[in-house]
């Protein structure tokens, strides 16, 4: 599917262009923002390799789990060569411990800084100071702690000579969506207010989750197109098993699309696997075993619920080391469910 359409905001006139290639929508962009689930990596790896070239711009977020450090393996395990330009912003940031530094891989990293900048894991200052600067600049430390998302900092901090756009932001299809024009100050989600920004704040603030911090981004996204265009709806294949944290309800990416059906009373930090009732039969065994297993794990890492309407889980990645090597990657197991 290819679509594009002008439209204008306060900021001047954007064109935006909706794409199933994600190559056409990378080629010539200025910078590339990327939010996909963890198990995105291996599949658009293989689809930018010999399209994102070196030295482009590409941000990824949110990014858990050394994201940029997987795409960038992924990317070279199709072929692609040079170095990568591929930063990750997440509220956690990760550094290598300096005791630690024979260590590789993902797991080097896992200390925490609940407020900062790009984590540039890939980015080499040195050798790019330029483009690490403009970077630093587009996700300011300040705008963290005012609470704002990382894609409307990008599109709204940014200078004039960014003209073009890439955003890859789907589920297994990864479809593509390129903007050009005058972008500086574009907000992709329009204003926040009510519990949008209150969720928005918490999970820049002093704690952290996982899938509310995906799931608000990915229904700004879904939301916005379906604005563009109504028609677009009908052609994107985003999950509607998706769960989404919506300040203190849970909302599918269904009732993004006008059919708001909030489960009631879950509170804000569950993500429910499957929301509604019509959904459960198919999974009720495996999702059993998986609540039954993550009951049994004895640490305050992971906590259960089971509200009438489905069942939760609410991860809690404060965690370090053995116990996020162990723990994190079945939690997220779990998350991906959705």
């Amino acid at each position: 599917m290819d679509y594009a359409k002008p439209i204008a905001e306060e900021s001047g006139p954007v064109t935006v262009g909706m794409t199933t290639d994600v190559a056409h929508a990378v080629v010539g962009a200025d910078m590339v923002l990327v939010s996909i689930l963890a198990k995105g990596h291996t599949d658009l790896g293989e689809r930018l390799a010999g399209v994102l070239q070196p030295m482009q711009p590409l941000v990824m977020f949110p990014g858990k789990f050394c994201s940029s450090y997987l795409l960038r393996r992924s990317l070279r395990a199709a072929g692609a060569e040079g170095e990568y330009d591929i930063g990750e912003v997440s509220t956690s940031i990760f550094y290598a411990h300096k005791d630690q530094s024979d260590i590789t891989g993902p797991w080097q990293v896992h200390t925490r800084n609940m407020k900062s900048k790009v984590q540039y894991s890939n980015i080499d200052p040195a050798r790019n100071a330029d483009r690490v600067a403009m970077l630093n600049e587009l996700f300011r430390q300040d705008s963290f702690i005012d609470g704002m998302h990382p894609l409307r900092i990008a599109l709204q901090n940014h200078d004039s000579t960014l003209n073009a756009v890439a955003i890859i932001a789907a589920e297994n299809s990864f479809r593509a969506l390129r903007m050009q024009g005058e972008v500086p100050r574009f907000s992709l989600y329009g204003s926040l207010s009510g519990p949008e920004a209150d969720l928005i704040n918490d999970v820049y603030g002093e704690r952290e989750h996982m899938a509310g911090e995906f799931g608000f981004q990915l229904e700004g996204i879904a939301e916005w197109l379906a604005r563009l265009n109504p028609s677009i709806q009908d052609d994107m294949d985003l999950s509607e098993r998706l769960v989404l944290a919506y300040g203190d309800k849970a909302v599918t990416l269904e009732d993004v699309y006008g059919n708001r059906r909030l489960v009631e009373d879950v509170p804000f930090g569950l993500v429910p696997l499957e929301s509604l009732a019509d959904h459960m039969s198919a999974r009720h065994e495996r999702i059993t075993r998986l609540i039954n297993y993550a009951n049994n794990v004895k640490t305050r890492g992971l906590r259960v619920a089971h509200p009438d309407n489905g069942y939760a889980v609410r991860a809690d990645f404060r965690m370090e080391g053995p116990k996020l090597d162990a723990l994190g990657i079945e939690v997220k197991r779990v998350i991906e469910l959705c």
